[in-house]
C-alpha cells in the first residue's frame, strides 16, 4: 500500500511540473521579447590643448570619436568662451582649422553624434599669446660709473614729495657693474642744505614712446620712509597738469610694506589728494629681484608683477581724456626717494635706502 502511495505521489509531482513547465512555455510566448541593451554614450576626442604666438592665429583641431556598441554619425565643432573673434573654417568635419584668432585663452567644443543619436562632448583649450615685440630700448646697466647719458638723465629736484630730496651726483645714481643702484642717505653735503639725499634717472628729453611693454627688474631696501618707484609720465601736458595728462605706475613701495603698488591716475580716477581709485596692492619677493612690468595698449593697461598678471585698467567705452589721457608718447622714471609725502618720516637708523635695477626693455 505505501509504495502504491508513494508512487501516486509522484506522479502527481510530475504533473504540478509539466503544468507548470506548460504555464512558463505559454507566457514566454506571450510576453515581450528580452529589451536590447542600452545605447552606450561614445566618445569624443578633441586632441591636446594648443598655445600660439601672434602673428600665428590658426590652429588646426583634428577630433576623432569611438563607439562601443556602433559608430560615429556626425561631428560638430562650437565655440564656448574666450575672444570674439575667431572662424571655424569646416565644424561639422572631425578636423577643422580656426583662423581669424587674436590674443587671449578660447575653449571649442567637439562633440560627437552615434547612429543612435547618442552624443559625447570634449572641450579643448587654445590659448594665443601676444606677438613677441621688438626691442626699442634696453638697458642691462653692466659697466660701472656713471650711468649712458644717452638714454638717461638725472631726476631734477623739484617741490613734489619725491623730488625734494633728488641730487644729481653719481653718489646717488651709479653703476657697480651689474646694477644701476640708486641710494638715498643723511650725508652732510658742503652748500646743500637739505637733510637727505637721494638719486633717480629719467628717459625724459632721450626717449619716450606710446604703446608697448615696459619690464625692470629691480630689488630694493625696505626701511620707513623709504619710496622706490618705477614709473612713466608724459612728454607733454597735452590734457592739463597732473593729474589730468596721466602718470602710469609699474611699481612704488613705501616703508616695511610687503606689498607693491601698481597704479594708475588721470583726471577721471585720482582725487582732489592725489589718491587714484585704480590701484593694485600685490606681494613680492623681499628678498630678491623682482620684474615688474606692464603691457599698454590702445585700450588697456595690463600691471604685472614676476610675468604674473595683477590688474588691467580698460579703457572705457566713449572715453574721454579724463578717463584716458593714455594715447600721448610717455618716458621712464626710476628713483629711490623718501621722508616725505605717503611714506612720511624716515627713521635715520634704517638709512641708507638702496634700489638696484638689473635690466630695463621696452618692446612694440
Amino acid at each position: 500500500m505505501k509504495n502504491i502511495i508513494s508512487l501516486k505521489n509522484s506522479l502527481k509531482a510530475v504533473l504540478f511540473l509539466s503544468i507548470l513547465s506548460f504555464s512558463l512555455l505559454s507566457c514566454s510566448k506571450k510576453g515581450d521579447t528580452p529589451a536590447a541593451p542600452a545605447n552606450k554614450v561614445p566618445f569624443a576626442n578633441a586632441g591636446a590643448d594648443q598655445t600660439i604666438t601672434l602673428p600665428v592665429n590658426t590652429v588646426i583641431l583634428t577630433g576623432s570619436g569611438t563607439d562601443a556598441d556602433g559608430t560615429i554619425a556626425s561631428y560638430l565643432w562650437t565655440y564656448i568662451s574666450g575672444p570674439s573673434t575667431y572662424t571655424i573654417a569646416t565644424p561639422a568635419q572631425a578636423q577643422t582649422s580656426i583662423n581669424n584668432l587674436v590674443q587671449g585663452t578660447y575653449l571649442f567644443e567637439l562633440r560627437v553624434t552615434d547612429n543612435q543619436g547618442a552624443t559625447g562632448r570634449i572641450v579643448v583649450t587654445i590659448t594665443v599669446n601676444p606677438k613677441a615685440g621688438t626691442l626699442i630700448f634696453e638697458d642691462n646697466f653692466n659697466t660701472t660709473g656713471g650711468f649712458d647719458n644717452t638714454k638717461w638723465s638725472y631726476c631734477s629736484r623739484s617741490t613734489p614729495a619725491w623730488a625734494s630730496y633728488l641730487t644729481s651726483s653719481s653718489d646717488y645714481a651709479s653703476l657697480d657693474g651689474s646694477n644701476l643702484v640708486l641710494k638715498m642717505d643723511n650725508k652732510v653735503i658742503a652748500g646743500d642744505a637739505v637733510p637727505y639725499h637721494s638719486g633717480g634717472i629719467e628717459t625724459m628729453g632721450k626717449f619716450s614712446f606710446l604703446y608697448g611693454k615696459v619690464e625692470v627688474r629691480a630689488k630694493f631696501t625696505q626701511g620707513t620712509g623709504s619710496w622706490p618707484a618705477i614709473w612713466m609720465m608724459p612728454v607733454t601736458s597735452t590734457y592739463g597738469g597732473w593729474p589730468n595728462s596721466g602718470e602710469i605706475d609699474i611699481m612704488e613701495h613705501v616703508n616695511n610694506e610687503n606689498v607693491i603698488h601698481q597704479t594708475v591716475h588721470n583726471g577721471a580716477v585720482t582725487n582732489a589728494s592725489g589718491v587714484s581709485s585704480v590701484t593694485t596692492a600685490s606681494s613680492y619677493n623681499t628678498s630678491d629681484y623682482n620684474t615688474y612690468s606692464i603691457i599698454w595698449t590702445e585700450t588697456k593697461i595690463e600691471f604685472y608683477v614676476n610675468d604674473v598678471l595683477k590688474s588691467t585698467y580698460n579703457k572705457p567705452a566713449n572715453a574721454t581724456s579724463a578717463q584716458w589721457p593714455y594715447d600721448k608718447p610717455f618716458y621712464l622714471i626710476l628713483n629711490q626717494s623718501g621722508g616725505l609725502g605717503w611714506p612720511g618720516a624716515i627713521n635715520n637708523s634704517h638709512l641708507p635706502f638702496q634700489m638696484q635695477v638689473d635690466w630695463v626693455k621696452i618692446s612694440q
